[in-house]
Order: structure tokens, then sequence, then C-alpha cells
């Protein structure tokens, strides 16, 4: 069977589930494409329901929706402005930087916003035997701050910038993925992990669930400094019952996730795309426990320096979610 019957089988056999891909291999026909992240993380059973919902109404078109995972945030910019995705899922601080930087170059963003996701934590995990107590215990320790092109790792460095530890001060291997975080804080390998994700993380119940890894909360002057130099970021707490082995709430910051196009992806595509989420978001809540605190409110969340593309507009005006 050739490459392309093959992605043809999986678009079909799996209409119902998504369907990821190589997006260096030739690709189908009326196919569109959402970038996610890595498997455990929450990004890709986010694109994973999306196209559960839109494969759904396989009746009503030919059209199919594949799931990409991919190194996370920065990455999936990139696909975006490249054309190898046409959706994405994006932490709201990497995008601000992002558009900064395309204005500084004087170059307009070619990328639009659909509407907001789950609201996603900074989840330190540490190894119990690490003696790690606090933020500045990090300093000198073994940590994986993330892949590279991830939107953690850039979260991670605001992080050490907030409690005055520069990059060099810790053992960094950056190419591990989150999987191989999880595994290695088990080993004794790493002392601590940094993740950037909606509760509950399979990666970090795979961490709290196999060895006792413990989350460490930061402090009042920690996390003021992080929303200082970053006002994507928000305080936020993770209950003491959403991980195995926490007795008390954890205190962190999160940042909101956000779905994005470009401008020019057919408006008929994003009005569709928009509303099998939107238009049935209690059925989409109910795909994971992570999506469960999405709520028309902040569905309808939008940074300031983005415009939201007219195909996701229209829809979201003609449910009066936004006014």
């Amino acid at each position: 069977m050739n490459t392309r019957r093959i992605l043809s089988a999986c678009a079909v056999i799996l209409a119902l589930a998504g369907c990821a891909i190589d997006d260096k291999l030739p690709q189908p026909d009326k196919v569109f494409r959402i970038g996610t992240g890595s498997y455990g993380g929450v990004y890709y059973p986010y694109g994973v329901s999306a196209c559960r919902l839109w494969n759904a109404e396989a009746a009503l078109s030919t059209t199919r929706c594949l799931v990409q995972n991919t190194a996370g945030s920065v990455d999936n910019i990139q696909r975006l402005k490249q054309g190898r995705v046409e959706f994405a899922l994006v932490q709201a601080d990497v995008l601000g930087r992002e558009i900064l930087e395309q204005r500084a170059a004087g170059t307009p963003s070619a990328l639009r916003l659909v509407m907001a996701g789950p609201q996603e934590a900074l989840t330190i995990v540490v190894n119990r035997a690490s003696d790690i107590q606090s933020g500045k215990d990090l300093k000198g320790k073994r940590i994986a701050i993330g892949p590279v092109g991830s939107g953690q790792r850039a979260t991670a460095q605001q992080l050490f910038a907030a409690l005055n530890i520069a990059t060099s001060d810790v053992s960094d291997v950056p190419a591990l993925t989150s999987g191989q975080q999880s595994r290695m804080l088990c080993t004794g390998e790493l002392d601590a992990a940094l993740f950037v994700s909606a509760p509950p993380s399979g990666y970090v119940s795979e961490s709290t669930m196999a060895c006792g890894g413990m989350l460490l909360s930061l402090d009042d002057a920690t996390r003021t400094a992080l929303q200082q130099a970053n006002p994507y970021l928000k305080p936020m707490t993770i209950g003491h019952d959403v991980y195995r082995g926490q007795s008390n709430d954890i205190q962190t910051v999160g940042v909101r996730a956000l779905i994005l196009t470009t401008a020019n992806q057919p408006d008929e595509l994003v009005y569709r795309f928009t509303r099998q989420i939107a238009g049935q978001l209690e059925t989409f809540k109910r795909q994971h426990q992570a999506f469960r605190a999405i709520t028309p409110e902040s569905l309808v969340e939008a940074p300031d320096n983005l415009p939201r593309h007219p195909g996701a507009e229209r829809f979201l005006r003609e449910a009066r979610l936004l006014r």
C-alpha cells in the first residue's frame, strides 16, 4: 500500500479518534492538520478531541482533520508560518514574544487567534531524595526544563530569571522528551523536571505515581517576579487531590493555551472548526479531565496584540459568546 493510501486509510478508519502524521510525508487531499505537542501532554489529546468531533461529521464533508505531534509552542509557531499545519496550540506568553519580535523587525504577523484553550500550570516535580524545598534550591541541581522548541523550556527560563539563577547554574539536558524526564526522575538521574501543562498531566502523574515525585510550590516573591516580567502568567493553584501523594495545594503560575491559525486560512474552514469545539463545548470538555475548567468566558479570552480570524469571530458572535 503506498503512502497516500495509508494516510487516506488513517483518515477514514480513525475518523473518530484523530490520527498523527508525519508532515515530511506526502499529504492526502482535503486534509487539515493541528499542531499539538508530545503524546503525554495536554495539547495532543486536545487535538485528538477536536479531530474526533470534526471527523464525526464525515458524512457532511470529505475534509479530514489530522493530529500532528510536535515539540510544542515554539515549534508550532514555526509550522504555522511555514504552512506545515493549519491550526496549532501555543502558550500565550510564547505568542506574545513572537509578536514583539515581529514588530521589532517591522514584519506584520500572519498569525490569527481562533479561541482560547485550557489554562496550563508551571509544574515543578522534584525527586524526594534531592532535598529541594524551595525554588532557590534548584540552583546546582540536575534539571530537565523541556525540549528545545517547547513552550515549557521558554517558561522555565523565565522562572530561572525570577529566581536569579543562571542557566549555567543548573545541569540541564535539553534533548530529553517529557516522557524521558519522568523516567529519569524515577531513576534518580534527575533532581527535578519542569512541565507546563493543564492539570492533570500524564507526565506529572507518571512522576508522582511511579516513584513518589513531589510537586514544588513557588513562594509569593517568585510568583510576583514572574508576573511582573510576563503579564501572560497568572496565579494558579493545583489542588492537593489532583496528583497522588500531594498533601497540600500547590501555588504556582499558569498561562493560557491558545488555538491559532493564519490569516490565509479560508473563513469557512475556521468557522466550522470553531463551531465543532465552541458549539459543542460540554461534549468537548468530557474528552479529558484537563478540559473541564474551560468555560464559555475563558474560551473567548484574547491577547490584545493578535486579531481573531474572521471565521472564528463569526461563529463566536453567532453563538453570542462574543459581544
